[in-house]
């Protein structure tokens, strides 16, 4: 995978951990979906990554080291959005953690709008 500075990742997987027992299942999901669509396992339990509630919908916020990897993200998803809607948002700033822009494919994890129902296509998995 390709992170924002387009180089390799050298240290796949990325933990993964919900600060927020309300989004642990949605975590748990998303990490599931990006592990199966990647063939390998892209996101393992740990904290290089953390999810919590904050913030209007969701954002990824990436800490790179000099190397150009990520050593830190942050995902803040928004309270209160039922689980399916959750889990999208959570699938789709992992994406961003992995390197993925947006896509204009309303299908797609990464459309900005990603809705209940998405999915993660090979090309996002390969990227």
């Amino acid at each position: 995978m390709q992170d924002s500075c387009g180089t390799l990742y050298a240290d796949l997987p990325l933990g993964v951990v919900s600060v927020a027992p309300e989004l642990s299942a949605s975590v748990d999901e998303a990490v599931a979906a990006w592990n199966e669509a990647g063939g390998e396992a892209v996101f393992r339990p740990g904290a290089d990554v953390v999810v919590s509630v904050g913030g209007d919908g969701g954002s990824a916020k990436m800490q790179w080291d000099a190397q150009c990897r990520v050593r830190r993200a942050d995902i803040r998803i928004q309270a209160g959005l039922p689980a399916a809607t959750r889990t999208a948002a959570i699938a789709h700033e992992l994406g961003h953690v992995l390197g993925l822009a947006h896509d204009d494919d309303p299908g797609s994890v990464m459309h900005p709008d990603a809705g209940p129902y998405w999915v993660i296509r090979e090309e996002d998995a390969e990227a």
